[in-house]
């Protein structure tokens, strides 16, 4: 073999350095393109992460209000500055709501009467099972 074929590309090779280099569906390079996904995925990391540092969720069960809360009834949830949650139990009287980290008024009203509680919301899931008392 001469030094000079040896240096030279096979056709099977040019071949596939040309099919690289021509044009595609694509208007950008392919470089271009990987970047931009780089930057969408640093993008949604960086949203996903904000989104869980400043709401957590809060699980358990609500007990009281014997005889008038039933599984799938809704109770609400109030923070100081007046933001209002509605929260719909499940068949055991399950609850779980993800909600910025505060103090919570619970309330329950059915029948002309009021049931509340308080809870608390911190960055990472906790549990806390909500007993009402009857107020009026």
């Amino acid at each position: 073999m001469s030094k000079s074929n040896h240096l030279s590309k096979t056709n099977h090779e040019k071949n596939a350095i040309s099919l690289w280099r021509e044009p595609s569906y694509r208007c950008y390079p392919q470089w271009i393109c990987t970047k931009w996904r780089i930057v969408c995925l640093v993008f949604t990391l960086i949203l996903c992460f904000t989104i869980s540092a400043e709401a957590g969720m809060v699980y358990g069960h609500l007990y009281g209000a014997e005889g008038y809360f039933q599984p799938s009834d809704t109770f609400t949830l109030t923070d100081e500055k007046g933001n209002r949650f509605s929260v719909t139990t499940d068949e055991n009287k399950g609850y779980s709501i993800t909600i910025p980290p505060r103090i919570y008024k619970v309330e329950f009203k059915k029948g002309g009467a009021v049931w509340e509680a308080w809870i608390q919301s911190l960055p990472d899931a906790v549990g806390q099972d909500i007993y009402l008392q009857k107020v009026r």
